[in-house]
């Protein structure tokens, strides 16, 4: 990319919540596993950069407390049906953000997160 830019990302996708419960399941970790299956090592190699480098960080799954991550739609895998849920699902990862978006060594590091689509893994 450039000298002191990094490209770093993480795939996947977690479990989506409605009003307390599980409305989609996680592919292929659950949002409490992503520590064991290596989230926490790509934390680790982000934070250990040299001071005036950067990273672009593409996720599959978005940070938990992002409106992004959030369905309002009354039909979530549809643009085209009008009228907003009763309910928000909530599709993002609590895990994610607390790895690579909320410590300040990640405010410093990751200039750009773009994550994924938040929807319902039902296919074409």
């Amino acid at each position: 990319l450039a000298p002191d830019l990094v490209l770093a990302g993480w795939g996947g996708a977690v479990e989506a919540w409605e009003a307390g419960e599980e409305v989609w399941g996680a592919y292929p970790w659950r949002d409490a596993a992503l520590h064991k299956a290596g989230l926490s090592r790509l934390a680790a190699e982000v934070a250990a950069l040299p001071p005036g480098k950067q990273v672009l960080l593409l996720t599959h799954p978005g940070p938990a407390n992002s409106s992004t991550t959030w369905v309002t739609g009354t039909e979530p895998n549809s643009l085209q049906l009008p009228g907003v849920r009763g309910t928000t699902i909530v599709s993002g990862s609590a895990s994610l953000e607390a790895a690579l978006v909320s410590p300040k060594v990640m405010q410093e590091r990751v200039s750009l997160l773009v994550h994924g689509h938040t929807h319902h893994g039902c296919g074409m």
